[in-house]
């Protein structure tokens, strides 16, 4: 056997035997200067992570009664099975742009006429992967909604079973199904070619289009005024809160307005959001979600248990949300604050902290996501620096500090950090990307009983111990959503989350 692969093997049952908390403090203190020195570690160890989700489970006994199941296995090398599962994870953490496959060489490539903004489940005929480009061409959307914003503004909202053919940024053919279209006055005299030789050509408005047979389409105008063109009569406006029914050949017959024909792109957004929360809701381990909606009695609620979960809530507003009509919370002032009463989140071994987070501006010392009270064993501060450094810390110390820049302003950006008080792990991600996994500081005190979140604060920093000169880090911006979970999640299933809860 090559030493090469010795090495790999050996680290490999070390980070196992970590993960079963059977390392020594000399084996474990290794096994932190590895982590530290070397990148291929650190993966390694979140590649271990990710098998132990895929064949993690629970065994139930008599009775009902679950346990979980521990995992022993045996060496990387020796076994087959699980050289093919380590390299699904390898090819997962590839590092680099795609390859260009245009063929074009020395050339910049074409802009596409149209791009993929959202979508709900949305299945395109003869496409085995997903598409996010759109050039001249016919398409049938067979199964979901696609949201597509075209080079000059418009943006065109395809239902279910919608057959459509692309012709320019200013011009599709509608051949069977419903769209829902809005265009800026950048995207004035976009057209819409129905069956036939009938034809919808916008003036600047928000409108809904049906082509319900062969010869024959509905039209509905929500804002803004449009004309229906054909070679048979004279142009037809259609204003606001009108609707027809239209015959290829014939005249433009009113019928009665009706609005919940067509998605629009903010209900596109609403069922969006409402499968993300839905996946959210049913992941093992969740212990508090909140997307911050005002229920009764002006009570946020933690929606996993319907607890209140929110003890103090004050000089906070309701602010629009990430998605369509969804709602997030404003903090602007010294007095800021809503804090946290999740009990579920005491003496935990592992811990992930996922929220989706807005700031307006970056002040000079820290701008607190979310703070335990004080700063003691076990309390975790997740804060923003003035030059947008994403800072981790769990007592006794700094666990992890991005570089500059890496939080931004005026954007919308999901945070998670995972922490593990066996391994002695924190680990940063942005967007779904791995920032950075480091060690948890030592000092004599150290983490002595899990870490312990306890009352909590978003937004702000209510700490008796140090009133008299730490200030109150107030978060000038938005917090849209706050997921807590009692376990450390993996690479992928973070990277799951932004790509379903990313607006």
């Amino acid at each position: 056997m090559k030493q090469g692969n010795r090495d790999e093997e050996a680290m490999y049952d070390m980070i196992l035997a970590a993960k079963n908390g059977e390392l020594s403090d000399v084996e474990m203190e290794a096994l932190h200067s590895a982590m530290m020195e070397s990148e291929e570690v650190r993966k390694m160890y979140l590649r271990i992570n990710q098998i132990d989700e895929l064949i993690g489970g629970a065994i139930e006994l008599e009775g009902g009664e679950k346990v979980a199941r521990v995992y022993r296995w045996p060496s990387l090398v020796a076994v087959a099975g699980m050289a093919a599962a380590v390299a699904i994870f390898v090819t997962v953490w590839m590092v680099g742009e795609p390859e260009d496959d245009s063929g074009i060489v020395g050339e910049e490539r074409k802009a596409p006429i149209a791009s993929l903004k959202s979508d709900y489940g949305a299945f395109f005929e003869g496409m085995n992967g997903g598409i996010q480009e759109f050039n001249a061409g016919e398409f049938h959307l067979e199964k979901g909604i696609a949201s597509l914003i075209f080079a000059n503004g418009a943006e065109v909202v395809f239902q279910e079973s919608s057959q459509f053919k692309i012709e320019d940024d200013m011009r599709i053919v509608l051949k069977s199904g419903k769209v829902w279209a809005h265009c800026p006055p950048s995207a004035q005299g976009f057209t819409i070619d129905l069956p036939g030789q009938n034809s919808v050509v916008d003036l600047g408005t928000e409108f809904g289009v049906e082509v319900v047979s062969e010869r024959d389409s509905v039209v509905q105008v929500f804002s803004g005024i449009v004309e229906l063109h054909s070679a048979a009569h004279r142009p037809y406006e259609l204003s606001q809160g009108q609707a027809v029914v239209w015959r290829d050949g014939g005249e433009p017959v009113e019928i009665d307005f009706e609005t919940v024909n067509f998605v629009s792109s903010e209900q596109l957004e609403a069922q969006r959001f409402e499968a993300y929360k839905e996946t959210v809701l049913g992941k093992h381990g969740l212990i508090y979600y909140s997307d911050f909606q005002i229920g009764e009695a002006g009570k946020v609620y933690n929606e996993k248990n319907g607890a209140s979960g929110v003890k103090r809530m004050e000089n906070v507003w309701s602010a629009s949300g990430r998605f369509g009509d969804t709602r997030a919370v404003q903090f602007a002032h010294k007095g800021s604050v809503m804090e946290l009463d999740v009990p579920e989140a005491g003496e935990l071994d592992e811990l992930t902290v996922v929220a989706w987070v807005k700031p307006e501006k970056l002040v000079k010392s820290y701008s607190a996501i979310m703070n335990t009270h004080g700063w003691r064993s076990g309390g975790m501060h997740l804060q923003v620096t003035g030059s947008g450094e994403l800072a981790v810390g769990v007592y006794p110390g700094h666990a992890y500090r991005s570089k500059g820049g890496t939080i931004s302003v005026d954007r919308w950006q999901m945070i998670a950090v995972t922490v593990n008080v066996k391994t002695e792990t924190v680990t940063a991600y942005l967007d779904g990307d791995l920032l950075d996994m480091r060690r948890l500081r030592k000092k004599e005190s150290g983490i002595t009983r899990g870490v312990d979140l306890g009352m909590a604060s978003l937004g702000g920093w209510q700490n008796l111990d140090y009133r008299d000169y730490v200030g109150p880090r107030n978060l000038n911006g938005a917090i849209d959503e706050m997921v807590i979970f009692d376990r450390e999640l993996g690479a992928e299933e973070v990277r799951e989350m932004y790509a379903l809860g990313q607006p």
